[in-house]
């Protein structure tokens, strides 16, 4: 579904280092009781609690499901659909490199939780999309890096 994180996020390190650039509007908030989305679609009672790993340093930029990102207008054939099946949500949805398998629960620092439910084209190694509505937010996120942590593997 993601073709064009780069052409979103229209900036780079050097032009906003990651300690001068604003933080999402989805931001997690430590101190909310309230679950995010992407750890609400776990299924934590089927499970024992999971224990996070570090992933490490990811390049991580921000997609719509538009044009811009995908190539694709509402109406389209697949519009607002991830590689994984599952529709765009977001809060929830990242497109992650194919070693991170669907389903993988992420914590993003100063994002918060995200879970892979797809892929893009420029997605490989150590580089994360995540999913945003508004394409004015998805390109003032820009491009940063920031650590990674596996809360959940996927299946």
């Amino acid at each position: 579904m993601v073709m064009a994180a780069a052409l979103i996020s229209g900036t780079s390190n050097a032009e906003a280092p990651p300690s001068t650039t604003k933080p999402s509007a989805v931001a997690e908030n430590p101190k909310s009781k309230k679950q995010s989305p992407a750890a609400s679609e776990r299924k934590t009672a089927e499970k024992p609690a999971p224990s996070t790993r570090s992933a490490g340093t990811f390049e991580v930029t921000a997609y719509t499901a538009g044009p811009e990102s995908t190539g694709k207008r509402p109406g389209d054939a697949g519009y607002g659909i991830t590689a994984s099946g599952k529709p765009v949500q977001e809060g929830v949805t990242a497109a992650c490199p194919p070693d991170l398998s669907f389903g993988t629960v992420l914590r993003i620092e100063g994002v918060g939780e995200r879970v892979c439910h797809d892929r893009g084209g420029a997605i490989k190694g150590k580089r994360l999309d995540v999913y945003m509505s508004s394409l004015s937010d998805a390109r003032e996120f820009g491009r940063k890096k920031l650590k990674v942590e596996i809360i959940e593997e996927g299946e």
